[in-house]
């Protein structure tokens, strides 16, 4: 037969856990048990355990009453995390604000951090300023959606799942017919791209980014878009971000890299060659793709 289990007065037990600097570890040195049998206990008689981090409840609910202040600007103001400060007030019975929002914003309503600054109310840091430009058009002002086109956007908001395309629809969307496609997108790598070539574009560039500058620099990129073309005079290197956005405006980068290839033809220094991109060409290309 195993042990017996041992059992503690549950009120003696919330007694000593509940003083000031009451702890299990304190628990198990009263009762003479193990943290398992402590935790047990617990558990069964519904103590709670209390967070490691000690804070005021009075000044959590003070703070959180204020008008517009969530739980994570509550936890920023005291410095701890989120999970704390949640723990803190189911301790407490303090209730978590409603999270209903309502669209409708009656006529003449002002916003609450109109003319308002970081001096003035601490929540303007907790909140991104839009980046819509003065004067800029929203894509979809003076747009209008079919009747077939509403009924669908209503059915994905309920999640009923839409029928499968049909093969007039994918014909539509595939191939030439589709609004990315490139015409040197499916062209398939030359037998010189391999990794000695890279490497020795690497070596050449000195392993910086000849965009940004930024060291250890690791992608190889087709300065024409033409995959089969690998001649040392149309590769370059550039870090991953400065990779990613060429894929967008590829007349300006293609125009803006040749550029790039002949200034640094004369410079055989990696350092040289990037004082180079930075200084003649860079303000070029920002006020181009400006």
């Amino acid at each position: 037969m195993g042990r017996p289990k041992i059992h503690l007065n549950p009120d003696e037990l919330r007694g000593e856990y509940m003083k000031p600097r009451g702890s299990i570890r304190k628990l198990m040195s009263h009762f003479g048990v193990s943290r398992r049998v402590i935790q047990r206990e617990m558990r069964q008689h519904g103590i709670r355990i209390k967070s490691k981090t000690h804070l005021n409840p009075d000044e959590i609910r003070c703070i959180y009453a204020q008008d517009g202040y969530t739980i994570p600007m509550v936890a920023s103001c005291l410095g701890v995390k989120k999970g704390v400060v949640v723990r803190v007030m189911r301790e407490n019975d303090i209730k978590a604000k409603s999270q209903g929002h309502t669209t409708h914003w009656p006529k003449g309503n002002e916003p609450w951090s109109k003319g308002k600054t970081k001096e003035d109310d601490p929540r303007i840091d907790f909140y991104r300023p839009t980046t819509f430009k003065p004067g800029q058009i929203g894509i979809n002002l003076g747009r209008t959606f079919s009747a077939q086109a509403r009924r669908n956007m209503s059915k994905a908001k309920l999640g009923i799942a839409q029928p499968p395309w049909t093969d007039s629809q994918r014909e539509k969307l595939s191939g030439k017919n589709h609004w990315n496609w490139r015409e040197n997108k499916d062209r398939k790598y030359d037998k010189e791209w391999t990794p000695l070539r890279k490497r020795t574009i690497r070596n050449r560039d000195g392993n910086v980014c000849m965009f940004c500058g930024k060291n250890g620099a690791r992608c190889v990129h087709h300065i024409d878009y033409d995959k089969s073309n690998c001649e040392s005079w149309n590769l370059i290197l550039l870090c991953q971000s400065c990779h990613c956005r060429t894929t967008g405006n590829r007349k300006i980068w293609t125009w803006f890299f040749q550029h790039v290839m002949l200034e640094l033809e004369k410079h055989w220094s990696a350092k040289d060659r990037l004082d180079v991109v930075s200084d003649r060409l860079g303000k070029k290309l920002q006020k181009i793709i400006a």
